[in-house]
């Protein structure tokens, strides 16, 4: 078989099976409808020209979600709504349903497993290291100015309220050691809490 003498012919989505560069495999719908293992990217043309495949085919079905996004009113309206989190959720479920099914592997989790006891440990949290940073926490929001405090909460309150750049009032409070949570709680009293639908 000929390659074809134009390169970029190998980003066209009308490849058949069958034909160079080989990226749709040998039957019709094959590996369009699962994720793609190793095992898939063998043989089918170079590595330069799958490469090209793969980020051509990534951006299509990125540019198809955006537009999906942009279809509900962008981003925002898209999260309203719930778009994202049910795309992730079905990809997932997905994915989960394939490496069952045995049909996405997954080395050493669904296929040549060994049956040894997991030899994993646990995180153990050092109780003394909490203890110290527990007091040097108390330490510095006793050094601190409760004065500069509550005003750099108060001016990331006011950025927050007028929809103004967030990162200057945050950075102004963590200089004068304000928390994380201290920041996150004043955003909050702003936001409020994201509650999913």
């Amino acid at each position: 078989m000929t390659r074809p003498s134009n390169s970029s012919s190998i980003v066209r989505d009308n490849l058949k099976p069958g034909q160079y560069p080989f990226t749709s495999g040998i039957y019709p719908e094959m590996y369009r409808q699962r994720l793609w293992t190793m095992r898939q990217y063998a043989g089918f043309g170079s590595a330069e020209e799958s490469n090209k495949r793969y980020h051509y085919r990534l951006e299509r079905e990125a540019l198809a979600m955006i537009a999906v996004i942009d279809q509900q009113g962008g981003a925002v309206a898209a999260i309203e709504e719930g778009y994202q989190e049910r795309e992730i959720a079905r990809s997932a479920y997905e994915f989960q349903n394939a490496m069952d099914q045995g049909e996405q592997v997954i080395v050493g989790v669904n296929r040549f497993t060994i049956d040894e006891p997991d030899a994993a440990s646990l995180q153990a949290i050092d109780t003394l290291a909490v203890k110290v940073q527990l007091r040097r926490l108390r330490r510095v929001k006793a050094e601190r100015s409760d004065k500069d405090i509550h005003r750099a909460l108060e001016s990331l309150k006011s950025a927050a309220q007028i929809n103004d750049n967030l990162l200057p009032p945050i950075l102004d409070a963590v200089r004068v050691y304000a928390t994380l949570g201290e920041i996150s709680d004043s955003l909050r009293d702003v936001f409020g809490k994201y509650k999913s639908k």
